[in-house]
């Protein structure tokens, strides 16, 4: 008897048709006439028999005989899964992706359809699969099975004979019939299953040996899997890592949840909620039955209870069903695996979550558990695979917020406070290691190299390069900020740990221009040291701090901490540092306009004779002043004088580059354009010529602002244009903002009001995100052109 595939390949042929053709002319997709004809849809629902006869002309009996061999099994349809959640929220990529690959339309296959859905516990994988395999159930006329595999339950994870027993079952084979042997078993679970298109749920699966005795044998049915491991040696498996919700969905699901319109009635507030939930649905369904159960309860108290870690746990975990006992499940799991990485990870995990910040990589990984780099590769990685831990790029790790929460609560009762301190030292001295070993790589100064001991370098003596060692340092320079924040506070052991830290933050600080994490550091550290003795730490950070508050335009600041770290350095007799504290703290002084006072330091610095680079820099700050004063002749002296002696030396191009930026800015204040962009345009090709993109993108910032004021806007915005994609590449967060400022400017003389006030608002809030004194600036320029554009 010919199938339903050979007969239909038939009458295509003969009605002179291609598959593509047919399915045009049936409404059908070719990936529908392709499964037909393939033999990998045994039986076509009668809706497609009729649009086909009518597309093929079949005259009336081998419509009748197409729907006979079409007919579905006596026995009917069986429907085991459990029931779906009534609000279930988003996920439509996800859904959509299972309903493409589970339906067939994602592409020919020759075999059953494979697909996991992976992630974290109480990140909605059940759900989601129900819910798809209800949406599907139309695909799969003969049924749908489910079989909970208990991975991550409570108890022992379900063995593959017992789940086939189950299956079998509701396949209504009778007990008697039920075979005792697990390959036996899954031979007549297959057979069982053969001809049928069944869709079968396999939820919450350990391991890839409990799932492979219950694929079934034959094309036509497809298996969905749920679990919190990657099972990457299925043959034929495709995966889909499942994340949390989006922003939108959190919220929106909060409010289903809540249900009387709180939620809409308090967005910000409910954002906050979704946030300090993490977005996972599990801690969201909890939040919004706290809310439920409590009518009067504003969201926003909500929110500032959850705000405080301790409380947030507690209130997320309200039963053996809550977000701690949900993610403990899965390290109890890791604890009880008798295999030796698999036990590692499990120590491993309250060991990271004392690491302070959002990510961190595996160097600091391997540095906090005290193993080598390989050793907490394999840990760290295994945690990886069972989603307790993301990883967004090589080697660098983030942790869920509620994960972290749970392992820091581990690490309290597993490793106590001496343990965890141990922990918080081992990364401070990393840190410290890479920092020094930046200084050793970058040419180190006279003081530096006599106050600091070799040792502390010792752990980062396998980097050969500096650039090496500041990508690590820079790559988590936020996990770096926190640490000393904690360390501050910390055991004598820490906190002077701050203050090594602070001084070596020197070379990597000038490189990479991370002016607000040095600013942190450095006053944390001068905090430690009002009760530590060292005059040379203390003179090197309160110079330090003094370059710092230059670059972040608060020059008073600037001229305080420069003024101290002055007669400190006189008096450690360091007559070098002492000129380079003179120069640096007359330059903030006329910055801040406090130019007698500039004068005077400049007159000290000269006393002193310095050699011709510093004169040069003397000259430099003296033909600034001049320049306030409006005497333009003496600052072009100043600054002749300034480049020539400069000059004696061969500079760098880089260094003379500098030169010329800074004597174009005082060119500009002046009102000498045309001598200021010159100065800026040399300034620029010599960064060009040297790949300097972090000063290019400043240079451009500069020579943009330039721009605007002679009214060259589109030159202008060309200039803004580049600036901001090196400050964005490079994470500088200063220059972005000047180019949005400069963009902003652009588009108010273009005739554009709202795209200037879109570019001034994001400026805005990343000078209010780094507590820059330029806030106030660009909060004008946005209160001025929102005067402007008010009717009257």
């Amino acid at each position: 008897m010919p199938t339903v595939a050979e007969l239909l390949r038939h009458w295509r042929t003969e009605a002179g048709l291609t598959q593509e053709a047919l399915a045009d002319r049936s409404g059908l997709s070719v990936e529908g006439i392709r499964a037909l004809e393939g033999g990998r849809r045994l039986r076509p629902r009668p809706t497609t028999i009729e649009q086909l006869s009518a597309a093929l002309e079949l005259p009336e009996h081998d419509v009748l005989r197409l729907e006979e061999l079409a007919g579905r099994p006596a026995t009917a349809p069986v429907d085991h899964l459990p029931a779906g959640i009534g609000d279930f929220t988003g996920r439509s990529e996800e859904i959509g992706d299972l309903l493409r690959i589970l339906s067939g339309t994602a592409g020919p296959s020759a075999g059953v359809v494979l697909v996991s859905v992976a992630g974290m516990g109480g990140v909605g994988k059940t759900a989601l699969a129900v819910h798809t395999a209800r949406r599907l159930a139309a695909e799969f006329p003969d049924g749908q099975l489910y079989v909970g595999m208990g991975g991550h339950a409570g108890g022992e994870p379900l063995d593959p004979l017992v789940a086939l027993g189950r299956l079998l079952r509701d396949l209504g084979i009778p007990d008697e019939e039920i075979p005792d042997n697990v390959d036996i078993a899954a031979a007549r679970y297959r057979s069982a299953l053969a001809g049928r298109r069944v869709l079968v749920l396999i939820d919450d699966a350990v391991s890839s040996s409990q799932v492979r005795p219950l694929i079934p044998g034959t094309a036509g049915s497809a298996v969905l899997i749920t679990t919190r491991r990657q099972l990457i040696d299925l043959a034929g498996i495709r995966q889909l890592k499942l994340d949390v919700l989006t922003s939108e969905d959190a919220v929106r699901l909060l409010a289903a949840v809540v249900g009387d319109g709180r939620v809409e009635q308090e967005p910000q507030a409910a954002r906050a909620v979704t946030e300090l939930c993490g977005r996972l649905p599990l801690a969201l369904r909890i939040a919004g039955s706290y809310l439920a159960g409590r009518p009067g309860r504003r969201v926003e108290e909500l929110a500032r209870e959850l705000d405080d870690e301790e409380a947030r746990l507690a209130v997320l975990s309200t039963d053996d069903k809550g977000v701690r006992a949900s993610l403990k499940l899965s390290i109890d799991a890791l604890a009880a695996d008798h295999r030796s990485m698999a036990q590692t990870a499990a120590r491993a995990l309250p060991v990271i979550s004392i690491l302070p910040g959002t990510e961190f990589s595996l160097r600091f990984a391997a540095a906090a558990l005290g193993i080598g780099m390989r050793a907490a590769e394999d840990a760290i990685e295994h945690l990886v695979d069972v989603h307790l831990l993301e990883t967004p790029a090589l080697h660098r790790y983030r942790l869920h917020d509620l994960v972290r929460s749970v392992g820091r609560e581990l690490a309290d009762a597993e490793l106590g406070e001496s343990g965890v301190q141990a922990v918080q030292e081992r990364v401070l001295a990393e840190y410290l290691a890479l920092l020094w070993r930046i200084d050793e790589l970058s040419e180190p100064g006279e003081l530096t190299q006599n106050w600091r001991a070799p040792e502390w370098s010792e752990q980062a003596k396998d980097i050969a390069e500096a650039e090496q060692a500041i990508e690590l340092v820079d790559a988590d320079r936020a996990t770096l900020v926190s640490a000393v924040r904690v360390a501050e506070s910390g055991p004598p052991a820490e906190r002077l740990a701050v203050v090594r830290i602070a001084a070596g933050m020197n070379a990597f600080g000038l490189v990479r221009r991370r002016w607000v994490e040095w600013r942190d550091i450095g006053e944390a550290a001068i905090r430690v040291l009002a009760g530590v003795d060292d005059d040379v730490a203390a003179a090197m950070i309160h110079f330090d701090l003094g370059l710092v508050y230059g670059e972040l335009q608060e020059h008073a600041a600037a001229a305080e901490h420069l003024g101290r770290a002055a007669p400190m350095a006189a008096a450690l007799g360091d007559r070098d540092f002492e000129r380079s504290c003179l120069l640096n703290l007359a330059h903030a002084l006329e910055r801040a306009g406090e130019l007698s006072e500039a004068k005077a330091v400049i007159a000290r610095l000269i006393s002193t004779r310095p050699e011709p680079r510093a004169e040069s820099w003397a000259e430099l700050v003296l033909g600034m002043i001049a320049g306030k004063e409006h005497d333009h002749a003496a600052q072009m002296a100043a600054f002749e004088r300034s480049v020539a002696l400069f000059r004696q030396d061969d500079p760098p191009a880089r260094q003379l580059a500098m030169r010329y930026r800074v004597i174009g800015e005082s060119l500009e204040e002046t009102g000498r354009y045309a001598e200021a962009e010159t100065l800026y345009r040399d300034s620029l090709a010599a960064y060009r010529e040297e790949k300097l993109e972090l000063m290019l993108a400043e240079i451009l910032g500069h020579l943009g602002r330039l721009l605007v004021t002679v009214e060259r806007f589109d030159e202008a915005a060309e200039l803004y244009a580049e600036s901001l994609q090196l400050a964005i590449t490079h994470e500088l967060w200063d220059s972005e903002a000047a180019a949005r400022v400069g963009l902003g400017r652009w588009h108010q003389a273009a005739g554009r009001p709202g795209q200037a006030v879109a570019e001034w608002q994001q400026a805005l809030a990343i000078y209010r995100r780094y507590g820059s004194a330029r806030a106030d600036e660009v909060q004008a320029l946005l209160e001025d052109s929102d005067r402007s554009h008010t009717p009257r």
